[in-house]
């Protein structure tokens, strides 16, 4: 017994269970019954093959265990390295933050203090812009609220964006909290264009959503009129935002063509930078937006592309492989690289910044940790992901950009200093001869030759610089300060309508606009009672006269439909006359500086501020004069009009198209408008 114990398993030296001489005692356990009799010790060694069995399976379980942990320890190093660099990411955004928010911000004050003396010395010093396009529920105006830095905006599931939203951004470090204020629908001459009261935060959604409906009607309708904000804060950039209605692949086809319209005219000026975002679900290949962008940047030369809601395609990415080839792209320019972003689905954070931003930060992290997790190439994409690398590379291209603007503007001032010196000089001599006798009839020869390029610039003339003083029709809505066409949400190709123009160019493209609007006017809609009422009964008998009720419900729906869109056409007809002023002025100033004559030239008179203010009066007097008479002759005119009806001119037309005049969609009018 005392043997068969001294071959039980032991402990070796590595620490492993060893069996001894169990094989032996196996053996003798399994040989011939007739060469083992059973006596005590076979019993003993029968119990002791099992505690060798029992032992063994012991030490297998062991092995499996080690070899489990030994495989365990890559993964838990592998996921604590991953931590590590996370929490060492968290901390470079942070410092990133505090040091661009300070280099930022004296960046910033020396562009505000410089555009402040352009603007007043009227000098060309642009601001830069982004258009922000894609597709319906892309995420545009969610981007638009981070870069912003705070939540505001409308998203929705619908159409979301109906008008173009154009956010002018100031940077103002007094305003910690942001200060918000749209402008007017409509701004009378030489008045502040915004509302002297401020919106609050929470309150912009509802005032944008009332300003959409006021203009574009209730309903999935878009309209051009764009809605401005400006929003001066302490923490956003000094540039230009335009939020634009989302494209749309199904639905109303007329809906469609009004939106690619809509966009293609905000993103064709060549100093847009354009922000063209797609879903990163949507596959390269399916890309929309891109291609629609690609018509107007065919190299993506000013377009920034970003892929959003990069949290849903981030988690379908499993090896090193798949990563890397979509966050390199498909069918893009050489050097072109997009961007991956995911933003906060929380709607809840309102104005505050601080928990927006660490929302943001925390998307982005979320991100940077999985796609650490699957081994992604950091060297070649870690700059692309991210809203927080997104707007480093968007700031670094705006500072780019207010760089460039920098030198022509110095120039402009050297210029504008020269020009002074040389005013100041002419001034002087002026005072020197300055009599009654030779004002006189210097004066008289100023009001002639400012009547006369008024004159030129209605026949059409190019002195007047049309790229300074020239507008777009979308700026010369923007600047006029008359409402826009009433109950008017189709979009159509207007004669020269992104070119910028002045004087009787501009009054052509005006009178082509209203060409359109006025034949898109539908009959109103004439409820039962109005024409039950119209019927009435003749003098003589007390039978109705129909021809008599129809021709008064044409009468009265004519005046109601039409009238309205001859307010509009005085005031922008006035508008542009007023701008001629300046054009005229500035013309004169120049083609007459260098002229010597007894006394000085007739451009000295446009120093004197007494002077021009007398003739600025004057001008504007005989324009509000006009506009009254045009009005009166222009009422007259429409009241003769629709006084009569000659039904014999009805009954002479030979044809009638098949037209549903009281019930009819947008896309028939259009069709309509276009046939004409």
């Amino acid at each position: 017994m005392l043997s068969s114990l001294r071959d039980s398993p032991v402990v070796n030296s590595s620490g492993e269970e060893s069996l001894g001489n169990v094989g032996t005692l196996g053996n003798v356990h399994s040989s011939s019954p007739s060469m083992v009799s059973p006596t005590p010790t076979s019993q003993l060694s029968r119990a002791q093959v099992f505690l060798a069995e029992a032992l063994a399976m012991k030490i297998q379980e062991g092995k499996k265990n080690r070899g489990e942990k030994r495989r365990r320890e890559p993964d838990e190093m592998g996921a604590q390295r991953v931590k590590e660099k996370v929490d060492l990411e968290r901390r470079i955004l942070d410092e990133e933050d505090e040091v661009l928010f300070s280099t930022n911000r004296q960046l910033y004050k020396l562009f505000n203090d410089l555009q402040g003396i352009a603007n007043d010395f009227n000098l060309s010093f642009d601001t830069p812009e982004l258009v922000v396009v894609g597709m319906q529920s892309d995420g545009k105006s969610s981007f638009i609220e981070a870069l912003l830095g705070f939540q505001f905006n409308i998203v929705e599931s619908n159409i979301g964006t109906r008008r173009p939203l154009i956010l002018q951004m100031v940077n103002n470090p007094t305003k910690l909290t942001p200060c918000c204020r749209f402008r007017k629908e409509s701004v009378p001459p030489n008045q502040d264009p915004f509302e002297e009261h401020e919106t609050p935060v929470p309150d912009l959604t509802e005032e944008i959503v009332r300003r959409t409906n006021q203009v574009a009607g209730r309903g999935d309708r878009v309209s051009a009129s764009p809605i401005i904000l400006k929003v001066e804060y302490c923490h956003c950039s000094n540039l230009n935002i335009s939020d634009t209605p989302g494209f749309r692949l199904v639905g109303d086809d007329s809906l469609k063509a009004d939106i690619m319209a809509m966009v293609k005219e905000l993103i064709e000026p060549s100093h847009r930078i354009i922000v063209c975002l797609e879903q990163s679900t949507v596959e390269w290949s399916n890309s929309v937006s891109r291609p629609l962008v690609k018509q107007v940047d065919p190299e993506f030369s000013r377009t920034i592309l970003v892929n959003t809601k990069f949290d849903n395609r981030v988690k379908e990415l499993r090896s090193p492989e798949s990563s890397d080839k979509y966050l390199m792209g498909e069918g893009l320019p050489p050097g072109k690289k997009p961007f991956f972003v995911s933003l906060p689905l929380r709607r809840t954070l309102g104005g505050d910044s601080r928990r927006f931003k660490e929302a943001i930060k925390e998307c982005y992290l979320d991100d940077y940790h999985r796609l650490l997790s699957i081994g992604f190439d950091e060297t070649n994409f870690l700059p692309q992901i991210g809203f927080p690398r997104t707007k480093i590379y968007l700031e670094k291209l705006l500072n780019e950009r207010y760089h460039n603007a920098l030198h022509p503007t110095l120039r402009s001032l050297e210029t504008l200093c020269f020009n002074t010196e040389h005013e100041i000089n002419m001034v002087k001599g002026e005072i020197e001869n300055n009599n009654v006798e030779l004002l006189r009839p210097k004066a008289q020869r100023f009001v002639q030759a400012f009547i006369l390029q008024i004159e030129k610039l209605l026949e059409g003339d190019i002195v007047g610089d049309p790229d300074t003083f020239g507008e777009t029709l979308t700026e010369e809505k923007v600047h006029c300060g008359v409402p826009d066409w009433p109950d008017f949400n189709l979009n159509f190709e207007i004669q020269n309508q992104g070119f910028k123009l002045y004087g009787g160019s501009q009054y052509e493209r005006l009178l082509n606009e209203f060409e359109y609007v006025a034949h898109s006017k539908e009959f109103p809609k004439t409820s039962m009672n109005e024409v039950a009422s119209a019927l009435g009964t003749a003098k003589s008998h007390n039978m109705p006269v129909f021809e008599t009720a129809a021709s008064n419900i044409v009468q009265n729906k004519a005046r109601k439909a039409l009238q309205p869109l001859l307010e509009v056409v005085l005031g922008r007809c006035s508008y542009i006359m007023r701008r001629l002023f300046e054009i005229a002025l500035d013309i004169l100033k120049k083609e007459d500086g260098g002229k010597k004559e007894k006394g000085g030239g007739i451009a000295v008179l446009g120093f004197y501020e007494h002077f021009l203010e007398e003739l600025r009066t004057t001008y504007f007097k005989f324009i509000t004069r006009t506009e009254e008479d045009c009005r009166q002759k222009l009422q007259d005119d429409f009241a003769s009009f629709t006084k009569i009806l000659d039904w014999d001119l009805m009954y002479g037309m030979a044809e009638l198209k098949d037209y549903n005049y009281l019930k009819v969609s947008p896309e028939e009018t259009k069709q309509r408008v276009q046939g004409i």
